[in-house]
C-alpha cells in the first residue's frame, strides 16, 4: 500500500514500532496534513475577510462581539512585511559584521582546518552555506578548466572594489603613481593587478627559474617591453635587472599570456550571444547575420638580407619583411580569434584555408552567419566580401556598408599596435622559429581584451599599420551558390 522505503519497522520487547523515514515520495499522511493545512488557511482567510469588511453592528447583532479593533486589519500585515524587510537587513548586517577582514588572522588556514568537502553535496544540489577563501575563488575563476564567460564580470567588479578599498594589498605596482603606471605600461592599476594575478595563477616554473624576483616584477618587465618595444632602463634599474636578462623573462611571460587565449579570446558560443553580436553589427552597418570581421595584418620583423630564403619568405605585399597573422574581431573591438601566424609572403587566402578556425567556419560549425573579409579572401558560404565592380545603387550601398564594418577592424588593430608598440617591430625572426613572435601577438591580443574589460582608455593613434589586402588570384574557383547568396542579401537588404 505504501511506497517502499517510506517506513521501517523496529521491534523492541516484542512490540513493533513504525518509524517514518525521510523521503520525498508522496504518502497518505502528507496528503492529509496538506489538506488540513489548506482547509485551515481557507477558514482563516474567510474569518479575516469577515472581520475586515462586515460592519461591527452586524457582527454584534448575531452575538459576535469579541473582535480586535479594525485598526489591526491593515496594521498587522504592514507590521509583518516591514518586520520581514528589517529582519533581512539585520541578518545581512550581522553576517557582514561577523565576516573577518582580509588581513585578519582568522583567515589563516592549513591542511588540518575543517572545511566543507565537495562530496558532502550531491551532484547538482545546492551546497551548504559557508565562507569561501579568496584563494579558492581565484583558482575557480582563472582555472583553465572553467568557462570564463560567467565569472569574469564578477571578478572585474571585485578587483575594482578591492583596489578602491583601504585594505593593505602590497604590490610592486604600489611604488608608482597611476599616471606613471599608465606611461610605463599603457594600462591602469586594476588591470595590471588582474594580469599579474592571472599570470601568477598559471605560471608553474617561475620560482625555480627566477627565485629572486616576484611575479609582479617579471610581469612589469614584459608589459613595459610590450608597451614601448624596448625595456625601460629606469625600470630595470629599479627592479635590479639587466637588459641581458629580459629576453628570457619576456619569453616566459609571453608564453604564459599566450596560453590565456582560451579564456580571454573566444567566440560567442551560445545562440543568444551570437544573436547579440549579429544584431549589434546589423545596427551599425545594416548587414544582417554577421558574426565577426576577418583581417590579416602584417607585423614587421627583421630578417638578415644575407639569408636569401628567409628574406624571400618574410618579404610580403606591404614591401617589407613581416609576419602575417589572422585575426577576427567583433564590432566592439574585442578580439575573437588569433588563429594562424605565418611568414609575410603568405596570402590572406592561404592563411584562411590552412587555419583551423577557417575550416570550422567554412564547415558551418558557427551557424548560418557571415564573416566580413577583405579583397584578399574569396567569397564563400560564410565569408562575405565586397563586389569588385558594383553595377547598381544597391551594390554600391552594400560596398559602403561592407567598408564601414571592415574599417572597425583596422581601427581595432590600430588601437592594438598603438598600445603595444612591440607589434610595430617584433625583432629578428626565422622561418622555422615563429612561435616566440606568435606568442607575443597572442599575448597582446589577450591584454587588449582585458584592457577593454577594465575600460582602459585607448592611446592616441600615432601609427597606422599597413594592411595590403592584396586581391586573391582569379585562378581560385568561386562557388556560384556563395555568389548567389551574396546577391540575394544585397537585393533583400540594400535594394530599397
Amino acid at each position: 500500500m505504501f511506497p517502499t522505503g517510506c517506513f521501517e519497522e523496529e521491534h523492541s520487547v516484542g512490540k513493533p514500532l513504525v518509524k517514518m523515514v525521510e523521503s520525498p515520495s508522496a504518502v497518505p499522511e502528507r496528503g492529509i496534513y496538506g489538506f488540513v493545512q489548506f482547509l485551515g488557511a481557507e477558514f482563516a482567510f474567510i474569518l479575516y475577510c469577515v472581520w475586515a469588511f462586515v460592519p461591527e453592528e452586524w457582527l454584534h447583532s448575531i452575538g459576535l462581539t469579541y473582535w480586535p479593533q479594525k485598526y489591526w486589519v491593515l496594521a498587522a500585515p504592514i507590521y509583518f512585511l516591514v518586520g520581514l524587510v528589517v529582519c533581512l537587513v539585520v541578518l545581512f548586517g550581522v553576517n557582514m559584521n561577523n565576516t573577518a577582514p582580509l588581513d585578519s588572522v582568522d583567515n589563516i588556514t592549513d591542511v588540518f582546518a575543517q572545511s566543507q568537502k565537495a562530496e558532502t553535496c550531491e551532484k547538482g544540489g545546492v551546497p551548504r552555506l559557508k565562507d569561501v577563501f579568496i584563494s579558492d575563488v581565484n583558482e575557480s575563476v582563472v582555472s583553465p578548466e572553467q568557462d570564463m564567460a560567467v565569472p569574469l564580470p564578477m571578478l572585474l567588479a571585485a578587483y575594482d572594489a578591492i583596489i578602491d578599498s583601504d585594505e593593505d594589498m602590497s604590490s610592486c605596482f604600489d611604488d608608482f603613481e597611476d599616471d606613471s603606471l599608465f606611461n610605463l605600461f599603457h594600462l591602469s592599476r586594476p588591470c595590471l593587478m588582474f594580469i599579474a594575478d592571472s599570470v601568477r595563477a598559471r605560471i608553474g616554473n617561475i620560482r625555480s627559474k627566477y627565485p629572486q624576483f616576484s611575479v609582479d616584477e617579471l610581469v612589469m618587465v614584459t608589459l613595459n617591453y610590450y608597451a614601448h618595444g624596448i625595456s625601460s632602463t629606469s625600470l630595470l634599474t629599479k627592479l635590479g635587472l639587466t637588459h641581458t636578462q629580459c629576453p628570457a623573462i619576456i619569453s616566459l611571460v609571453s608564453e604564459t599570456l599566450s596560453g590565456m587565449t582560451d579564456k580571454f579570446v573566444s567566440f560567442p558560443e551560445t545562440p543568444e550571444a551570437k544573436a547579440t553580436v549579429a544584431s549589434t553589427i546589423e545596427r551599425l552597418c545594416g548587414i544582417p547575420e554577421v558574426l565577426g570581421i576577418v583581417a590579416v595584418p602584417h607585423f614587421r620583423v627583421r630578417v638578415s638580407p644575407y639569408d636569401k630564403d628567409d628574406y624571400r619568405a618574410f618579404f610580403g605585399p606591404p614591401g617589407y619583411t613581416a609576419v602575417a597573422c589572422q585575426i577576427i574581431c567583433d564590432s566592439d573591438g574585442n578580439v575573437l580569434c588569433v588563429d594562424q601566424c605565418g611568414v609575410g609572403s603568405l596570402s590572406e587566402l592561404d592563411l584562411w584555408e590552412s587555419s583551423a578556425k577557417g575550416r570550422q567556419i567554412e564547415a558551418g560549425e558557427y551557424g548560418p552567419y557571415w564573416f566580413i573579409a577583405g579583397k584578399g579572401h574569396r567569397q564563400s558560404k560564410h565569408v562575405l566580401t565586397c563586389l569588385a565592380s558594383p553595377s547598381s545603387e544597391s551594390e554600391v550601398r552594400f560596398n559602403e556598408a561592407h567598408a564601414k564594418i571592415l574599417g572597425l577592424m583596422w581601427t581595432t588593430l590600430s588601437c592594438l599596435t598603438t598600445r603595444f608598440k612591440v607589434l610595430q617591430q617584433l625583432g629578428f625572426a626565422k622561418e622555422n622559429c615563429l612561435d616566440p613572435k606568435a606568442n607575443i601577438i597572442r599575448a597582446c591580443c589577450v591584454l587588449h581584451n582585458i584592457a577593454k574589460k577594465f575600460s582602459v582608455p585607448p592611446l592616441l593613434s600615432g601609427f597606422e599599420p599597413v594592411y595590403p589586402e592584396k586581391p586573391h588570384s582569379g585562378l581560385t574557383e568561386v562557388n556560384n551558390e556563395a555568389l548567389t547568396a551574396r546577391q540575394e542579401l544585397i537585393q533583400r537588404v540594400f535594394s530599397a
